[in-house]
């Protein structure tokens, strides 16, 4: 499955994609998040594609059992978040994680916005916002455990598809899991969501019908 997400996600992005994460998109003016919609919308329509093709294998293989919640978060990070963040870098200890995926996070928060604000139209003008915002769910609705779900991704990735990768970024294999990365310097705070969050939201019941699952602590 992973393969087949990389040449999709290969086929659809842009190579030159970039992205600064705004941590005040609730002060932007409701033209500016319609025009930032739009352009988001328009680099990461490939993304859901990707978002179809995992949510079928999980569902498929999962055929409405109980999932313990770590391995749904390590199917998640490993299978989606690492394909979209492929184009990370890492040397010297020091991790920049692909555009792609603030550019998630910037697009998820526009969708929401322009829902509170009375835009539902816009909102539901394509799949996207929806599909966009459930990844925003599962990364604790920040940016920062959006972002440690990536790197958790590609720590995973880096070392099962070890031959997609460059040597620097093979490198990430040595940083310390089991201490969140604690050892990689990056622009953001490692940190994911609690297991209350997960199994008690309002949300877990659409990401239980998404991917045909029960989720459970064990």
């Amino acid at each position: 499955m992973k393969k087949l997400l990389l040449t999709l996600l290969l086929g659809g992005m842009s190579l030159f994609a970039h992205a600064n994460y705004n941590p005040n998109n609730d002060k932007l003016t409701t033209n500016q998040l319609i025009a930032q919609h739009k352009q988001l919308s328009n680099e990461l329509g490939y993304v859901s594609e990707l978002f179809d093709t995992f949510t079928k294998s999980v569902s498929t293989g999962a055929n409405g059992r109980s999932m313990d919640l770590k391995y749904f978060l390590v199917l998640f990070s490993r299978y989606f978040m690492a394909p979209l963040n492929y184009n990370f870098t890492y040397s010297n200890n020091v991790y920049r994680a692909d555009p792609t995926i603030d550019n998630i996070a910037n697009l998820a928060e526009t969708c929401l916005l322009l829902e509170d604000r009375g835009y539902q139209n816009i909102v539901d003008s394509s799949d996207l916002c929806f599909k966009l915002v459930m990844v925003y769910f599962i990364g604790g609705y920040t940016r920062d455990e959006l972002q440690t779900l990536a790197l958790m991704g590609s720590y995973f990735s880096v070392q099962e598809f070890s031959d997609m990768y460059s040597a620097s970024q093979r490198a990430l294999a040595n940083a310390d899991f089991d201490n969140l990365f604690s050892d990689v310097r990056k622009d953001f705070e490692s940190d994911l969501p609690s297991k209350d969050y997960y199994l008690n939201s309002d949300e877990t019941k659409y990401v239980e019908r998404l991917f045909n699952i029960k989720l459970v602590s064990n």
